[in-house]
């Protein structure tokens, strides 16, 4: 490891910053909890350049009176200059819900079934698209979310029980997104709800338009997937097998980026497939590129958020 190019930044113990993302406003934001942990309350974070964070409800406090665990999964820079993200409670309530720059929440009911939330992403008709991973047979696992940014939300549905998980709007301008049950394909789906599915041969996670234009996703199982938006699809083992890759992003070298969770490591991964791991200090989660040209990174573990100076 070269520690001289990370920086770590402190958000809190127990705040677990998880997914992040850089916004409009020059900063990075990010949720925090992850998929196995959840924070009273919930906070949506937010973390300058320079290093100074703060944290914001995810629900306004109308919508939470009685301080409900909340998770929030999803989180992306809006088109109107907002932060969105989605957000399950434990009283049963998702969310889609958006931050000003300010901290200004406002949260857009869609269920009361307490589904698990995924990713989301900005679509190519500027609305906000949410997957609903939810493993019960009552929401069957078979749903997408959509948001204007004026609050009014709608569904696609998905076959059966395909559990989405990672999303992002292809170069296509077609939603791609990631299934996580069997047989775990990565799917298409237009803006009219057209489906098409495309089988790797283990199941993804999160997805990202490379500098290639074609979708890379992570497989949790040791390999990185690249796939055309024709469904072309090639895997390319990470060099340590159990590392778990994680979450992915596209950085400002051109190359992906993703997080080695069970590996201590953030890893490069060219449009060729070659790949370079750089061990962390403690273990990463969520990844992005950031305004400054830097790679960014989360330590939910620990709680901390990380700045790597790219080579």
């Amino acid at each position: 490891m070269c520690k001289s190019r990370f920086t770590e930044y402190l958000i809190g113990t127990g705040s677990a910053p998880a997914y992040i993302t850089s916004h409009s406003d020059g900063n990075l934001w990010f949720t925090t909890g992850s998929d196995s942990v959840t924070i009273v309350g919930g906070n949506i974070g937010r973390l300058s350049v320079a290093g100074t964070p703060m944290l914001f409800p995810i629900l306004a406090a109308a919508d939470n009176p009685y301080s409900f665990t909340v998770r929030s999964v999803g989180i992306v820079s809006g088109p109107d200059g907002n932060v969105w993200f989605d957000a399950v409670a434990s009283d049963g309530r998702a969310y889609i819900g958006s931050l000003t720059p300010g901290g200004v929440v406002a949260n857009y009911l869609f269920s009361m079934e307490a589904p698990n939330v995924g990713r989301v992403t900005v679509g190519p008709d500027g609305n906000i698209w949410a997957a609903i991973v939810d493993l019960t047979s009552e929401s069957g696992s078979n749903k997408i979310e959509v948001c204007t940014t004026a609050g009014a939300i709608s569904e696609k549905v998905l076959p059966e029980y395909s559990g989405p998980y990672g999303i992002v709007t292809g170069s296509d301008k077609n939603i791609w997104f990631t299934e996580t049950t069997s047989p775990s394909e990565i799917g298409q789906l237009t803006l009219a709800g057209g489906v098409r599915e495309f089988p790797p041969t283990s199941f993804g996670q999160n997805i990202v338009v490379g500098s290639d234009s074609n979708l890379w996703f992570t497989e949790p199982f040791g390999h990185v997937g690249r796939c055309t938006v024709n469904g072309s699809l090639v895997e390319f083992p990470v060099p340590t097998s159990t590392a778990m890759p994680w979450d992915v992003a596209l950085g400002p070298d051109g190359n992906v980026w993703f997080t080695e969770t069970q590996g201590n490591s953030i890893a490069s991964i060219t449009s060729s497939g070659k790949i370079t791991e750089y061990s962390t200090p403690a273990s990463p989660y969520g990844i992005t590129s950031g305004p400054d040209g830097n790679i960014w990174f989360t330590e939910p573990s620990v709680g901390k958020v990380v700045r790597f100076l790219v080579p």
